[in-house]
């Protein structure tokens, strides 16, 4: 893959510019994760939350801002994105059900699950949209070449 980056830099051809999807999807994982480890660091006691609050909303604008920056995207291989988006939606999806599952099934306090609950949300949204983006980036010259023939 980075051959092919290489050779188009190499001739001055124009690159295909997209935003910075995977770089803003870190941000907002560890924006994400910041939060937990906030939360759980003064556990079994129930602590503050509205630093986790603003870490979680300053995550979730992140997303957002993400996913907008995206759709404004021309060339993209959007049917790549979504069928790679797809897969790991579904397989993210249900990893954050079985974390559901332990942390009401270990009667957390409700303002505490509801603020996990948001997180692995974000999670389950945030990631599969970094490995689709990773993937449909080099996608685009394949799903030209399948249109023509």
């Amino acid at each position: 893959m980075s051959d092919v980056r290489q050779a188009g830099d190499a001739d001055g051809a124009d690159e295909q510019r997209f935003p910075p999807v995977i770089e803003a999807g870190v941000v907002s994982l560890a924006l994400a994760i910041s939060g937990v480890i906030y939360l759980t660091s003064s556990l079994p006691s129930e602590p503050p939350i509205a630093p986790a609050i603003g870490l979680l909303a300053a995550s979730a604008l992140t997303v957002v801002l993400n996913a907008v920056a995206l759709v404004r995207a021309q060339g993209f291989a959007w049917q790549k994105f979504f069928l790679v988006f797809r897969w790991t939606l579904l397989g993210y999806g249900l990893v954050a059900g079985l974390l559901m599952f332990v942390f009401i099934h270990n009667d957390l306090p409700t303002r505490l699950l509801s603020l996990l609950v948001a997180t692995l949300a974000i999670g389950a949204i945030d990631i599969p949209m970094i490995l689709s983006f990773s993937v449909a980036r080099f996608a685009e010259d394949e799903d030209e070449g399948d249109a023509e023939g």
